[in-house]
């Protein structure tokens, strides 16, 4: 491969920001268009219009390029160029209302039947995908496993010793299940509950929380991934009642930091990147307390050592070469 173009927006970014510093190590010439740059920290309507059409607007890629790759179902003006979309998960299809829903699955197929190359990030967003669309013979369907940054790791080998606090990262959309981690909470009157990331400020955050819980929550919002790996080396676990992902990177980033994993096992995606190496509680039952206790008790040692193992196997480099292939396949038969 000559020359890429890539596009990327929000969350989503840091999958194209670790592909973009590993196309310069290997002087790849790419270019890349921020989704409404000028807009992200504006929620007015108008805004928010002028999103959904930039969505479904058509790139203009320079015609020296060679592929174009979204993660965000956007299609390129050239129609010539190659196309490679990598499809993150089916949220919208699960778990929203049905012109919302309409509206993402018409977005995402309409990309994704003029892409050359499909990359799923895993095997359980393959088989999303194949409920929704068969892949004709001329395209190339790749699962490709997310990585995750070498900031997270176990910063003291000897120590696994922890504070008395387990961790929630990530949204709280109902799907997310925030609710058990509050009710776990209730639960163990010993523990507090550290929450990382979402969209709330601290303020519209703790309006949710009943007022005898506040004092055992310490809100953090968006931190650096330092600081959240020292969160995940001093944690009693990463707790991850999530439903549905397509991928769920902190368990991989709290496995490498040696802090064990607590998740739902109705979340397929967890199942497959983690194997046996989180404890999963019934979503039916919801016996989280359960598992919860039965960490307590467990052989921490040995359930961080065969968890750091295991997420050995998910690092950025590999994604890279992985995707970096597909490129080539494709400027191979162009």
């Amino acid at each position: 491969i000559d020359k890429l173009f890539l596009t990327n927006k929000g969350g989503i970014y840091i999958y194209f920001e670790e592909l973009a510093s590993f196309l310069k190590k290997r002087n790849i010439d790419f270019s890349s268009c921020n989704y409404n740059k000028d807009l992200s920290n504006d929620s007015s309507s108008e805004s928010r219009k002028k999103r959904f059409f930039e969505r479904i607007r058509r790139c203009f890629v320079d015609s020296k390029f060679d592929i174009f790759h979204s993660s965000y179902y956007r299609l390129p003006s050239d129609t010539s160029i190659k196309v490679v979309t990598t499809v993150h998960d089916f949220t919208h299809q699960k778990y929203y209302n049905i012109f919302s829903n309409y509206i993402n699955l018409w977005i995402k197929l309409r990309a994704i039947k003029r892409s050359n190359a499909i990359i799923c990030i895993s095997e359980n967003t393959k088989e999303d995908l194949l409920n929704f669309y068969k892949p004709r013979d001329d395209q190339i369907l790749r699962v490709i496993y997310n990585g995750i940054s070498s900031d997270y790791k176990k910063i003291d080998n000897k120590d696994f010793t922890y504070d008395n606090y387990f961790l929630f990262v990530g949204h709280r959309v109902k799907y997310k299940n925030f609710d058990f981690a509050i009710e776990l909470l209730r639960k163990q009157n010993e523990f507090k509950l550290i929450v990382v990331g979402g969209d709330q400020d601290k303020e519209a955050f703790f309006l949710n929380i009943d007022k005898d819980l506040r004092n055992r929550i310490i809100f953090k919002g968006f931190v650096s991934n330092n600081e959240l790996n020292k969160l995940y080396n001093r944690a009693f676990c990463l707790f991850y009642p999530s439903s549905y992902e397509g991928f769920g990177i902190p368990v991989i980033e709290a496995m490498a930091a040696g802090c064990p994993v607590i998740a739902n096992d109705e979340c397929l995606a967890v199942r497959e990147i983690a194997q046996n190496n989180a404890l999963f509680f019934s979503h039916k039952t919801k016996n989280f307390n359960d598992v919860f206790e039965d960490l307590c008790q467990a052989n921490r040692k040995e359930i961080i050592i065969n968890a750091k193992n295991q997420a050995k196997n998910f690092n950025w480099s590999k994604t890279f070469n992985a995707v970096l292939n597909v490129y080539n396949s494709l400027v191979v038969n162009k």
